[in-house]
């Protein structure tokens, strides 16, 4: 029965192997289309100021490859993602609001009552984050609406005095 084991933890890690030459072989492909892409750009003649986004291109590229070699299969963690029940909700509530990528429960003050924590959800999309309180009695709602990543230029973390 040992003998089982050890063989069947060593065809993991050989599996597991596998699926990482894959992935870097995959990174390096993804390398490749964004250095095509980057080539095209340099064809064009593109309006003023657009040099110095092509230059960050070049330079995005170039560090790009240095994590090419270190690339690994992306783990399957199920519950890091939303539930397929949730995009449906979350693309219905927010028009516009891209993919939901996480959705999790937390708490959140607003900065101009910063002692009047809510408890909520924190929805996480690729195009910003919407926190919503929980409808709770006697208390009164708070939703931020969606914030796009542009918008956001800082995040303070803050813990509450008698945190329960």
């Amino acid at each position: 029965r040992r003998a089982m084991s050890v063989c069947f933890s060593w065809a993991q890690r050989l599996s597991a192997a596998a699926l990482d030459r894959r992935a870097q072989c995959q990174a390096r492909s993804a390398l490749d289309d964004l250095q095509r892409g980057y080539e095209k750009l340099l064809q064009l003649d593109l309006p003023q100021g657009a040099t110095q986004s092509i230059v960050g291109v070049r330079r995005c590229i170039a560090d790009l490859k240095d994590f090419v070699p270190n690339a690994v299969a992306l783990k399957q963690r199920p519950w890091l993602q939303p539930l397929l029940h949730e995009q449906a909700k979350w693309t219905t509530k927010v028009a516009g609001g891209g993919t939901l990528l996480r959705r999790q429960v937390c708490k959140a003050a607003q900065a101009s009552s910063p002692i009047d924590w809510h408890l909520g959800t924190l929805s996480i999309s690729d195009l910003g984050l919407l926190f919503e309180s929980y409808s709770i009695p006697g208390e009164a709602q708070f939703s931020t609406g969606l914030v796009q990543w542009p918008q956001i230029t800082a995040l303070t973390t803050g813990a509450m005095e008698k945190d329960l």
